[in-house]
């Protein structure tokens, strides 16, 4: 690797490229090249609804699109006054901004983010994960950010680094994740004064992002990208507002000497970690700054603040929160870790009102006793609760008051601030001319339509659209079919054998001639890509199914689908069989999905070779298997087989041939590992795949296709890419297949990357290999290449790989010993079987819309006077059931969930009543717990049985009952055990806690059992414990006998599922089931007078139960409400119990 010089100049150019396509766009702003789209898509979530001026919306995001150069560039401007309730100030979008790892709460598709590199106090780099790609693969990015403002403005720019010889470890792929190109990503955040005195924060984003996929599923139109950007917008907002005003601390500047090795916040603590080195001062420094960074005022602002901040490093805190810094030091000598240092806190005070105040944690160091001497420090500030002021090492310190420094110290690109001011005051509201209902379909109406930049086919120029609409629809009808089938409910299959460690079952069905078979097995120590690889890799077939004889790849139809002609050889008295199958692939992080079904259709697949007189060809209704991650130690792998072999062969043989299969694959990755296989192929198109188990090799044979180059415009002057290039992605496992690989490319590539992980590691073990060909030079020539075990005897060295004859570097992902054995020890978990033909995020969109949209709702029926009901809307799924029958089903979910609808305000508290039916994660989870309480308190307190109804036969109130020879104490510690509910509670299933706060108050997830035929219900429940001397008095109790007893309440109450994200779902609701919502659910236990004029025994109990509970869902409103007619009833099981 050569010293870095080149490389980081070139890093800072295409900075400065970026900055040049930002102040381009700025000073376009009012250009007819912009052409308005809708960022909402359809409102009628907001008809019927009163918005509530708590927040902006989705559909306050104003959005343009431009095509430059081919590529689509995206506008989002969100203007939100700045009032005295919602204070954001520039310093607290600048902190979500520079702090990546929020970015997974504002941005919808995020997984993940985080900063690789500080290169000084504005320039950073960062790696982000996005869930964009599955499933096919995901895709990353590395950026370089600058960021800058002065007192109104804020403007943070990012750009994708350039790929380099001697680039960096992290700049290569790291697959399965797909480098894609983020072309801009700026945000130009002002402050803008408006007539009359008031303010408000303009927020303008920038977004040129290709993803270098051919299929998006559904997420690449400018409908979906205009939702994303819109949720975007609105997220970053909130984020904002809920964490960046008060509860993250910025790291706003360090000088000389200082080198910052890593900074990371973390979301759970929210502390920020700071590690940093204090070096030997070097001279050039100033001179190297000038010339890698800008010119002018700018650097020699720069400049004067490294000189300032000579040794020392400042932290930007906010205001009204308590912090706790731990600060630790440690240097390869005593002395030099001994050296002192010094701490100290000043707040400035604003110089207006509408200024927020600062407190700025500055650490200084002392110099260096030599130029050999290094000093590792470590800073953590943290969050320490609702005091103000800050500890340090645990010692509370002062802060010192001071004057705010001179605005004049902000400095900012001069030019870029004239092209900001320009647009600060520019209304961009203009008629959308993308999705309107006015579009015109001739071309006339083209100068209005924005298309999409071509060279978005994922066809072969040989089938018309019209072929790949069809056979898209004939994949995505299958696997509805498929996904069916998997979320079944186990009740619905019936065991039929069960040998070598599979199960076989049948699914039960009135239909005699539907014959489904799923088998299943667990294997242990198995990786989930490594038995992906013996059941896709073509040839491992033949290791762990003695039928199999042949299989061709006939046709590579796009990145998920192929089609392939698959042959099994005779068995007398049985012929040998064949099948065409159409196979396609969905993965996730967790989950694979391999499927096929038959395809016999000439018209759309050309290349079906014609049937064999002496060979039968099998019909195969499905096929599909479902690889899912138990752990990262323990895979479950099922089989759905539904299938006709035709001929003299019945049904009956399919179970053993299953189980056979699923056993052989398993005795096969225990001996042999996982085969190398093909993962990804971009720019071309797949002609030949083969493996040779026996002479240990995997050859593919591809060739270049224009039609599948993601970043190609033939239609455009100027393309996009300047160098396509075609990308063949192989990953092979290097610690059971082979010990070292021997590869051979032919023609030689372009440029080669080894990746190898460790077998536990969640981004999938093994060796990756990424293999690049100039696709302009590759031209239509074939392409070829074979990975083959090396001898023996020439391969000493393990995990050596070897490319056309020479040494190749491969770079080494190690984990931790400690994640090591956390991984290894991690319990099993079933992961959630939903679908994964839509990417993640589009549910993300989904999930934060109605979040944002219940806590408008809560907010507006706070603020009115009448208090008027909120509905609540419910969204159901029927079965997919193969008959008419399922028209019925549909029509009666829906009656009854309307019914439902109606009765949740008879169903709920008199206290409920026009509040947020939905619980809000604005409200903490024991708020509601809290209120509840109130309520319950309240109605203990009325002496007449006011809102009770009485139970026939019973003689007794609704919930209530005196239980003999107990005291309030013994009852109360029988109900908050969960393991004595489950004796006497005949619908309780099971609970998992989530936080537990002391004094027996605490959240869970809570399921109990529905009753056939409805699924069981989850509820998230907050739950406190509370004592107090409010006895009910008796007819004839004198006031000073009551007050003298204790009443012991238990209230447990729903809050909402967000505030419980930090929590995998995985683990409490693995089977996904219905959330329903508890309003509340109370036991109030009170011990009895002895001296009352009741004859009961000493000591005894009233006990009373309220509870008010929805299921939500399809359950009918008569059956909800016979549910919570029979749950007061408990007292009686309870009794039974006690007494037992």
């Amino acid at each position: 690797m050569l010293d870095g010089t080149h490389l980081r100049q070139s890093w800072y150019d295409a900075l400065d490229g970026a900055q040049n396509h930002f102040r381009q766009l700025l000073t376009s702003h009012s250009s007819s090249d912009w052409k308005r789209i809708d960022a909402n898509g359809s409102q009628s979530s907001l008809k019927g609804k009163t918005r509530a001026a708590t927040g902006p919306h989705v559909a306050d995001v104003i959005l343009h699109r431009r095509i430059e150069k081919g590529a689509s560039v995206y506008r989002a401007v969100l203007d939100v006054p700045a009032t005295e309730d919602t204070p954001v100030s520039l310093d607290a979008c600048k902190a979500v901004l520079v702090t990546p790892e929020l970015r997974k709460e504002w941005d919808p598709a995020v997984e993940r983010s985080q900063l690789l590199e500080m290169f000084d106090q504005a320039t950073r780099i960062c790696k982000t994960n996005f869930t964009l790609g599955w499933p096919a693969s995901p895709r990353d990015a590395v950026t370089i950010s600058r960021t800058f403002n002065d007192a109104t403005t804020l403007i943070d720019i990012s750009t994708s680094l350039p790929r380099s010889p001697d680039e960096p470890a992290y700049l290569r792929p790291s697959p399965p994740y797909v480098r894609s190109e983020v072309g801009l990503f700026a945000w130009c955040i002002q402050s803008v004064s408006a007539p009359g005195g008031t303010t408000r924060l303009r927020i303008t984003c920038f977004w040129q992002h290709d993803l270098r996929a051919m299929w998006t599923g559904g997420f690449g139109s400018a409908t979906s990208t205009a939702q994303q950007l819109g949720s975007m917008m609105v997220g970053f907002y909130n984020t904002v507002k809920t964490r960046g005003i008060s509860r993250v601390p910025l790291l706003s500047g360090y000088g000389h000497s200082v080198s910052v090795e890593r900074v990371r916040f973390q979301l759970d603590r929210e502390a920020l970690t700071v590690d940093y080195a204090i070096v030997p001062e070097d001279q050039d420094d100033d001179h190297r700054h000038q010339h890698e960074g800008e010119q002018g005022l700018e650097d020699l602002h720069a400049i004067r603040e490294h000189r300032r901040l000579t040794r020392s490093v400042e932290w930007m805190l906010p205001v009204g929160e308590g912090w706790d810094v731990q600060i630790t030091t440690k240097a390869s000598s005593e002395d030099v870790a001994q050296l002192p240092w010094t701490a100290h806190a000043t707040r400035s005070r604003a110089s207006s009102s509408k200024d927020p105040e600062k407190v700025v944690l500055n650490v200084k160091h002392s110099e260096l006793p030599n130029d050999h001497a290094i000093l590792k420090v470590r800073v953590v500030i943290e969050l320490s609760g609702p005091s103000s002021g800050w500890r340090l090492n645990g010692i509370p310190q002062p802060i010192e008051e001071v004057e705010e420094r001179d605005p004049s110290t902000y400095f900012m690109n001069q030019p870029i601030l004239q092209d900001t001011t320009s647009m600060a005051d520019l209304s961009f509201r203009t008629r959308s001319t993308v999705n309107t209902s006015t579009t015109s379909t001739t071309a006339a109406s083209s100068s209005s339509t924005i298309p999409e930049p071509a060279g978005r086919n994922t066809g072969t120029s040989e089938r018309t659209p019209a072929a790949e609409r069809s056979i898209l629809s004939r994949v995505k009808r299958n696997y509805i079919y498929f996904s069916s089938l998997l979320q079944e409910p186990e009740a619905k299959w019936k065991r039929t054998t069960e040998a070598r460690g599979v199960a076989v079952s049948q699914l039960d069905s009135i239909d005699p001639t539907l014959v489904v078979y799923r088998a299943e097995s667990t294997f242990v120590g198995l990786s989930l890509w490594d038995l992906y690889a013996a059941i896709a890799t073509p040839g491992a077939r033949a290791y762990w199914d003695r039928l199999y004889d042949d299989s061709t790849l006939l046709e590579d139809v796009n990145q998920l689908t192929e089609l392939w002609h698959y042959k099994t050889k005779p068995a007398w008295p049985v012929n040998g069989r064949d099948a065409v199958v159409l196979k396609t692939v969905y993965k996730s992080p967790t989950t694979i999905h391999v499927f096929a079904f038959s395809a016999d259709d000439p018209n759309l697949f050309p290349n079906i070779p014609p049937a064999d007189p002496n060979v039968i060809r099998t019909q195969v209704d499905l096929q599909g298997w479902a690889i899912e991650a138990l752990s990262p130690t323990t895979t479950l792998v099922t089989l759905l087989e539904q299938s006709d072999p035709k001929g003299w062969s019945n049904k009956a043989s399919i179970p053993q041939q299953m189980i056979a299969a699923l056993a052989g694959i398993g005795d096969f990755v225990i001996k042999c590992g996982g085969p190398p296989m093909m993962t990804r192929l971009e720019g071309a198109k797949a002609n030949d795949m083969r493996y040779d188990h026996e002479k240990g090799s995997f050859r593919i044979e591809y060739e270049g296709c224009a039609n599948r180059r993601a970043s190609g415009n033939e239609s455009s002057e100027e393309p996009i890419t300047p160098n396509p290039v075609i990308e063949c992605e192989l990953r092979c496992d290097l610690d059971t297949w082979a010990n070292s690989l021997d590869i051979v490319i032919d023609p030689p590539p372009q440029n080669i990357s080894c990746l190898r992980r460790h077998k536990l590691s969640s981004g999938g073990g093994g060796l990756w290999l990424t293999i690049d060909h100039d696709a302009v030079h590759a031209g239509d020539e074939r392409l070829q290449a074979i990975v083959r075990r090396a001898p023996q005897g020439v391969a000493k060295e393990k995990g050596l790989v070897m490319v056309n004859g020479a040494k190749v570097d491969v770079d080494i992902e190690e984990l931790p010993d400690k994640e090591v054995k956390h991984l290894a020890k991690q319990k099993r978990v079933k992961p959630a079987r939903i679908p994964l033909d839509q990417p993640p995020v589009l549910g993300v969109i989904r999930r934060r819309k109605a979040e944002w949209e219940a806590n408008e709702d809560g907010n507006s029926s706070d603020g009115n006077a009448a208090g008027s009901p909120t509905t609540t809307t419910y969204t159901t799924t029927a079965p997919a059931f193969a008959s008419a029958f399922s028209r019925y089903w549909s029509y009666a979910v829906e009656q009854a969930t309307v019914t439902t609808q109606q009765a949740v305000a008879a169903i709920a508290p008199a206290n409920a009543a026009g509040t947020d039916v939905t619980p809000s994660s604005a409200k903490p989870p024991m708020q509601y717990a809290l209120e509840a309480l109130s309520y319950v308190e309240a109605l203990h307190l009325s002496q007449e049985s006011e809102g009770w109804t009485l139970v026939n036969g019973k003689g007794f109130p609704v919930g209530e009952k005196v239980i003999e020879g107990v005291s309030a104490d013994e009852v109360a510690s029988v109900l908050s055990s969960y393991e004595c509910r489950k004796l006497w509670d005949t619908r309780f299933d099971s609970v998992h806690l989530l936080e537990s706060f002391g004094a027996e108050s605490h959240t869970a997830f809570l399921v109990t059992k529905g009753g056939f035929p409805f699924r069981d219900r989850g509820f998230y429940l907050a739950n406190v414990t509370a004592r107090t001397t409010l006895a009910r008095r008796a007819a004839g109790e004198s006031e000073q006998t009551a007050d003298g007893r204790t009443t012991v309440f238990l209230v447990s109450a729903s809050f909402s599922a967000e505030s419980a994200h930090e929590f995998s779902k995985a683990k409490y609701n693995q089977y996904s089931l219905p959330v329903g919502r508890v309003f509340v659910d109370a036991w109030i236990l009170e011990t009895l007078d002895p001296y009352g004029s009741e004859n009961y025994a000493i000591p005894s109990t009233r006990c009373t139960r309220v509870v008010a509970v929805d299921y939500a869902g399809s359950i009918p409103a008569a059956v909800n409400s016979s549910i919570n007619a029979m749950l007061p009833r408990s007292v009686l099981a309870l009794e039974a119990y006690i007494k037992s």
